[in-house]
């Protein structure tokens, strides 16, 4: 039987752009061998149309939100980034577009959970051994 999995991480502000470099493939990985490059173009963003800078969105969400003038600390949590994926045996039991609406189900519960207008970036990755997004 398949499980969803669903796995927070936090991320300051030094873990910001190597995430940016994960989720939009801007550098070679050199450690998640995972990765087949071959696959990278099935890749896509539920939120975004096209690669963002990760400082720069998580900077707008924050500054919207302010409600004082104190500045935001710098070791200071600013992304909780959440995982969604499944087992291998899941996905391979969906044809692409199942696949595809268990990636926007799971977007639009963390959307309602935690609002829309949190969610910097919302990236499913089809090129690793199983789908996922981050």
């Amino acid at each position: 039987m398949s499980y969803a999995v669903c796995r927070m991480q936090k991320v300051k502000s030094a873990g910001l752009k190597g995430m940016q470099f994960h989720n939009q493939r801007e550098r070679k990985s050199r450690t998640n061998d995972d990765i087949d490059h071959e696959r990278t173009r099935e890749n896509y963003d539920l939120k975004n149309d096209k690669n963002i800078d990760y400082n720069e969105r998580v900077k707008e969400i924050i500054e919207s939100q302010k409600t004082g003038t104190r500045k935001t600390r710098k070791d200071a949590v600013l992304v909780n980034e959440l995982l969604v994926t499944s087992d291998r045996d899941f996905f391979e039991q969906l044809d692409p577009g199942e696949q595809k609406r268990f990636f926007e189900e799971s977007y639009k519960l963390f959307s309602e959970r935690y609002g829309k207008q949190n969610i910097a970036y919302a990236t499913v990755h089809n090129d690793e051994q199983t789908p996922n997004t981050g």
